[in-house]
């Protein structure tokens, strides 16, 4: 069943070999923007998106206290920090953790908050719960082949069991954390797909299908998050 699903999956998306699979640019957006590169200080990296402001930096001008929008296998445990790079290449360390979602039972469950100190010409990209239909086109970002790359994929609906999302299209590892747009708005979180090959001679495995975890499970506590005083 899993082996004809990628048989369809493969065939929906137009290309009859997968070592030639392409990533196609998506038009550029004003979300470009928001996507970020998440290095923790236990080594583990991935893709982010700025998703909240919260309050303008009391002790950085020019900066802002904002949340990002990641996976949570990628942040691997509350006590790490972040040193996050924007997209004009500004950078910020010592980034801590707020919320990560379990996911050792629950793959799809894999989403996880991170509070950072952020650059104001950073925009937030909003969330929405609502899913796009079988076949409409979405946007994945993701820092997995080093830059940052934005391309085009197919929405493939929502898992039956977990509520968890398919995405029609390949990633990188690396690209976990990053965003699945539709209309503007995160949707998902790209978290994990079925390896294919090494990407360019990297230890980074090519995954197709991409699932993808769906932004409902953590859109109210983002919307509700205030500071602790």
């Amino acid at each position: 069943m899993r082996a004809l699903f990628l048989a369809i999956a493969i065939g929906l998306l137009g290309w009859n070999d997968t070592s030639a699979q392409t990533w196609e640019d998506a038009p550029t957006s004003r979300h470009f923007k928001s996507v970020d590169k998440i290095m923790g200080n236990n080594g583990v990296s991935g893709s982010g998106t700025v998703v909240k402001k919260i309050a303008p930096s009391k002790d950085h001008e020019g900066f802002y206290l904002g949340l990002i929008l990641t996976a949570s296998h990628c942040v691997d445990n509350m006590s790490v920090l972040f040193e996050i790079e924007f997209y004009n290449g500004a950078k910020t360390a010592k980034n801590r953790p707020v919320k990560d979602l379990p996911i050792s039972t629950d793959a799809d469950n894999d989403l996880a908050v991170i509070r950072a100190l952020i650059p104001n010409d950073v925009p937030i990209t909003p969330l929405s719960s609502s899913a796009p239909k079988c076949g409409d086109n979405v946007v994945l970002s993701g820092y997995g082949a080093g830059d940052v790359r934005h391309w085009k994929a197919k929405f493939g609906g929502k898992k039956l069991y977990g509520g968890g999302y398919i995405i029609l299209s390949w990633a990188i590892q690396g690209d976990s954390g990053g965003p699945v747009v539709y209309d503007g708005k995160v949707i998902g979180v790209i978290c994990y797909g079925s390896g294919l090959r090494k990407f360019e001679g990297t230890s980074r495995m090519i995954v197709c299908p991409v699932y993808a975890s769906n932004v409902s499970r953590i859109k109210e506590y983002i919307d509700e998050y205030k500071e602790k005083m």
